[in-house]
């Protein structure tokens, strides 16, 4: 159900697979823009999470094609103001 989704998704969103790869990176490659606004929304540092090949979730957005994507564009804010602070 639903209801056992969240704590679920919470529970992983920060943990990277063997490979470095996060929720966050799996959502940009997939287009996924809910997934990528909730997924920033209570992880805004995720951002800079890099995969075993050096790769934030924004390069997969990219690689996959997803640029012109709402949630890429998301995506990008959240880096701009990451790497500001």
């Amino acid at each position: 159900s639903q209801d056992l989704a969240v704590p679920i998704i919470a529970g992983l969103r920060d943990s990277p697979d063997e490979n470095g790869i996060t929720l966050l990176h799996v959502a940009c490659a997939f287009g996924a823009k809910r997934c990528v606004e909730e997924l920033l929304r209570h992880s805004p540092q995720s951002v800079a999470a890099r995969d075993a090949r050096g790769r934030v979730p924004l390069h997969l957005a990219v690689q996959c094609d997803r640029r012109n994507d709402d949630g890429a564009a998301k995506l990008r804010d959240q880096a701009r103001l990451e790497t500001a602070q």
